[in-house]
């Protein structure tokens, strides 16, 4: 007898929701505990070791935080190729209007007819599916019957393209989609368990949170998965460091992209810590430096360097304190 999941939706889905909320369980884990003693350490860093072991097990990936930044990797490819591939649907309705066997044809071949009403819905395993159906289906006679009709070259390469930087990311299958075979009932039972124990977590510190409205919506596992499908910026990380004298810490935890929100606070009262993208230091000449009990917001454009990582530099003689917070 198959052993059914307690939660919809992909079971990726639900293990970095699951990720996400426990980095923000111990962001609060201060005042948690002051009304459920027994969340005291080690309670959620065995409860986030526990979802990463549940990962790399069944999903085959390193860790949760590691699932986060190949999702928002993903992601980060969405916005144009959806529009690209939104822009050609359009133009093969109109070019082909009066030949609908063939505008059906291509539809088909394509992919529309399988996956466009799931990806106009911003379902991010159907907009994968309609992508490599480009990649795979898209011969030299289809690609020059379309150019033929008025199709600019550049829209299909950046549509193929889209589909190979999804390869070239080594984002696992399963890690964006359920296996068409589904999962042992081995990995059902854990998913299921740790399910259990993230809505207790939930609900008990939404109420515990009540009156820190911000926090609250941190523990919402319904707006987690939504965020992770509708392209809603989320929290992928979110924690205190603190940064010793003369070193640099790096969040290798998230891959900085275009879409990406750094805010950075500074929680010790002290002058000459950096944040910049150079992995041989932040030079204060053209870094931005921190001020206490400042939030300070970037882009990734904003932090100086070529580097995809945040990076965090205090070259004075004394610990520094830093809040770090990423969104994508």
């Amino acid at each position: 007898m198959s052993i059914n999941r307690k939660y919809k939706g992909k079971d990726s889905e639900m293990l970095i929701s699951a990720s996400t909320i426990t980095q923000a369980a111990l962001t609060h884990q201060a005042a948690l505990i002051l009304k459920r003693s027994t969340w005291a350490d080690p309670f959620f860093t065995t409860f986030a070791t526990r979802i990463d072991t549940a990962v790399s097990t069944f999903l085959g990936v390193d860790n949760a935080a590691t699932l986060r930044a190949q999702t928002a990797a993903v992601r980060d490819i969405f916005g144009p190729a959806y529009e690209n591939v939104s822009e050609m649907k359009l133009q093969i309705e109109q070019d082909y209007k009066n030949d609908k066997n063939r505008r059906q044809e291509l539809l088909t071949t394509l992919g529309y007819n399988l996956y466009w009403l799931a990806a106009q819905a911003k379902d991010q395993e159907a907009l994968i599916s309609l992508l490599f159906a480009y990649k795979q289906n898209l011969t030299p006679a289809i690609s020059a019957e379309l150019i033929a009709k008025g199709t600019v070259p550049a829209t299909l390469t950046a549509i193929t393209d889209a589909a190979q930087a999804l390869i070239d990311a080594n984002v696992s299958q399963e890690s964006i989609k359920q296996s068409k075979k589904g999962a042992t009932d081995a990995a059902i039972i854990e998913f299921n368990e740790i399910y259990d124990q993230l809505i207790t977590i939930c609900t008990l510190a939404t109420r515990y949170l009540k009156n820190v409205p911000a926090a609250r919506d941190q523990f919402s596992f319904s707006k987690a998965i939504k965020a992770l499908n509708s392209g809603t910026i989320t929290t992928l990380y979110d924690e205190i460091i603190i940064i010793q004298p003369g070193t640099l810490h790096t969040v290798t935890q998230v891959k900085l992209t275009s879409k990406s929100k750094v805010t950075l606070t500074l929680l010790y009262n002290i002058e000459g810590v950096y944040a910049c993208r150079n992995t041989d230091g932040c030079y204060p000449s053209a870094s931005f430096l921190l001020q206490f009990e400042v939030p300070a917001g970037f882009k990734k454009a904003d932090l100086q360097g070529t580097g995809d990582y945040l990076i965090i530099s205090n070259p004075l003689a004394e610990d520094a304190k830093v809040q770090i917070k990423i969104q994508g």
